[in-house]
């Protein structure tokens, strides 16, 4: 027998073994859907990257995927025509490329001189500059909530970087470089892997190494 008010312990058991069994059910169905966002983001990740490696080769471009990790957002650019790369690795540090101010200024300043100079040659110069798309609708993705860059890593990098800009380019000749795209969402981990010679992009679950070159 029990008072008129309260419950008696075995209805407060009954009550805690159903909430336990409430939330067991519900964290797999949780986990479900959060794997699926992630799979989901790398998958369309994945689409854009084999897009731009078609429209490298077919457009006669040098192309590059561009990927912001403090905002979250990755995008196409492409060059006005075929554009060298330079084969020196970039320099980096902390973790995210190494942007020389100074160096930028003085090329700025060279690039207004050889205009004053010389404008047909600084109008040659002037074509390998990349650019945001503007013949196509390609807008700049934004990663859903809860996903975001672990870490990218590509040919021309001394190390993965895990926040600032990075760039995995894409060559006219039908080839591109290697490169590792990292996502995550939470302690779950997908990586995009891009092959060099035809493009193709590989999703794994768990993060892999960065190669050894």
């Amino acid at each position: 027998m029990r008072a008129t008010s309260g419950f008696t312990l075995l209805e407060i058991t009954i009550t805690l073994v159903l909430l336990v069994l409430a939330l067991s059910v519900a964290m797999p169905g949780l986990e479900s859907v959060t794997g699926a966002r992630l799979r989901s983001s790398a998958g369309e990740m994945a689409g854009e990257m084999r897009a731009l490696f078609d429209e490298s080769a077919l457009s006669g471009r040098t192309c590059r995927m561009a990927f912001d990790l403090d905002k979250r957002t990755y995008w196409p650019e492409c060059a006005k025509s075929a554009a060298r790369i330079s084969s020196q690795k970039e320099e980096s540090r902390d973790g995210q490329r190494y942007v020389d101010t100074q160096a930028i200024e003085r090329e700025q300043d060279r690039m207004a001189e050889l205009q004053r100079d010389n404008p047909f040659e600084a109008q040659i110069e002037a074509q390998t500059p990349f650019a945001r798309f503007t013949d196509v609708d390609v807008p700049r993705r934004t990663l859903p909530d809860g996903v975001d860059f672990d870490w990218v890593w590509t040919q021309h990098q001394t190390q993965k970087y895990t926040a600032g800009d990075a760039y995995l380019y894409y060559f006219p000749q039908g080839n591109a470089e290697r490169g590792l795209v990292v996502l995550k969402h939470g302690d779950d981990a997908v990586a995009l892997s891009v092959s060099p010679l035809t493009g193709r992009v590989v999703l794994s679950s768990g993060e892999p190494e960065v190669p050894k070159e």
